[in-house]
């Protein structure tokens, strides 16, 4: 049985072999398999092996993490496997009191993983290990 590998958010990350999932909204010309809000998105119970959701969780506030995850979790086989990247809040914070130059504060390693910049502001949280 060939296995269901759920990548999420994928942006510019597109995976062969995977079911890529976006709504499009940050990266116009991305390629996806599937066009979709994330939040919205229903998939069957007990039928994904593998769920990549990369650089998406600055999106989510804590309060909606359990049933965010809920969700995530019951699309999963046995075993199955939810891997997440995301930004580091202690990473950032030593980036940006690293330097005095506001370039390097307010580039993408610093401020801008807090907030956002122009086409990916809404961030909502900000997490570290």
């Amino acid at each position: 049985m060939k296995e269901v590998n759920l990548n999420l958010a994928c942006g510019e990350y597109y995976l062969k072999n995977w079911i890529n999932i976006d709504n499009d909204s940050m990266y116009p010309d991305i390629r996806y398999d599937i066009k979709a809000d994330i939040f919205k998105l229903e998939w069957e119970k007990n039928t994904v092996n593998n769920i990549i959701l990369s650089h998406f969780m600055m999106y989510i506030h804590p309060k909606e993490a359990h049933s965010f995850f809920s969700k995530l979790f019951s699309w999963l086989k046995t075993n199955g496997k939810l891997s997440i990247e995301t930004n580091d809040l202690k990473a950032i914070a030593r980036h940006i009191l690293s330097s005095n130059d506001p370039k390097i504060i307010e580039n993408f390693n610093g401020v801008k993983s807090l907030y956002g910049w122009d086409y990916s502001s809404g961030h909502k949280w900000c997490w570290c290990e």
